[in-house]
């Protein structure tokens, strides 16, 4: 049996907090090279895109430090990366998505409407 998925319109903060969470439980999950280099790929993908499209001065869940971590750890293919570095971006995804969206955490959105 077919069943159709409930039509459902996110809002660009809950779009991007549910990228966030996919992205860090394929982190969290690669059991293998090829899954891990596809997941560190769309972590990076996912926060140059993020960093591109949301003024850094909005966020208040993140130190720019945190995102520039994010970018740059993922940046070379998984080159260099520890577990302990893993384990930062899962947190540094997760931490942001509670920001964007309150009812994955408790803060405010965190996007700022410029």
């Amino acid at each position: 049996m077919q069943v159709d998925p409930i039509p459902m319109k996110l809002s660009l903060a809950e779009t991007w907090a549910a990228a966030l969470l996919n992205a860090a439980d394929e982190l969290a999950a690669a059991a293998d090279l090829p899954e891990f280099i596809t997941a560190i790929n769309t972590n990076h993908r996912l926060w140059r895109m993020l960093m591109e499209m949301v003024p850094f001065d909005g966020w208040t869940m993140l130190t720019r430090h945190d995102a520039d971590f994010a970018v740059t750890k993922t940046c070379g293919h998984g080159i260099g990366v520890n577990d302990g570095d893993v384990t930062a971006l899962v947190e540094i995804n997760q931490r942001a998505a509670r920001g964007l969206v309150p009812a994955v955490g408790h803060h405010a959105p965190a996007m700022a409407h410029h």
